[in-house]
Formats: structure tokens, sequence, C-alpha cells
């Protein structure tokens, strides 16, 4: 409960960062989204049967469709694509590890 509540505030950190500093510094045009780089992250890295990062997306989706000119779900739908497109990735193509002796 402690550690959802922290990553909540963490979004939050993330997107006010985002939306009042980072709009200033551009890389050939592009700001770079912060958000979508911590669920990607996170994605990969979480455990095969867990699906938290399918809720990080969601919470995270909605904060970013607050703070943007998109349409209201236009976040959440790609946050989740992104999702499900590294779970799949990751189980029908890399083989855990065999323990050796």
């Amino acid at each position: 409960m402690l550690k959802n509540f922290l990553i909540f505030i963490l979004f939050l950190i993330l997107i006010i960062f985002q939306t009042t500093f980072l709009v200033h510094i551009s890389i050939f045009g592009i700001v770079p989204n912060l958000i979508f780089g911590f669920i990607f992250l996170y994605a990969f890295f979480e455990a095969s049967g867990d699906i938290k990062s399918f809720w990080y997306a969601i919470v995270g989706g909605v904060l970013l469709d607050i703070f943007s000119g998109y349409f209201f779900g236009f976040w959440v739908i790609l946050l989740l694509g992104i999702v499900l497109l590294v779970k799949f990735v990751i189980k029908s193509y890399v083989r855990p590890p065999i323990l050796q002796r």
C-alpha cells in the first residue's frame, strides 16, 4: 500500500516536472515523456505474473490526460498498449535463465 502511494507521488512529481520544466527543453523538437519511460521500465523489469504495471499505466495515463491537450483516454490507451506489448515480447521471446549446478 505504501509503495503504491509513493509511486503515485512519484507520478505527480514527474508530471509536474515534465509540464513545467521539460517543456522548455526539447531534443530535436521532441519533449521527453518521463511517465512513458517509467511505465516502460517498470513493465520490463516486473515479474511475469504481476499486473501492477497495468494499474500504473492507467493511473499515469489519467494523470497525463489531465495535463495534456489530447482527447481524454489517449494516454491511458497508449500506455496500456505499451505494457501489453512489453509483456508479450518478454513472454514470447525471453527465456528465463536455467539454474545450473
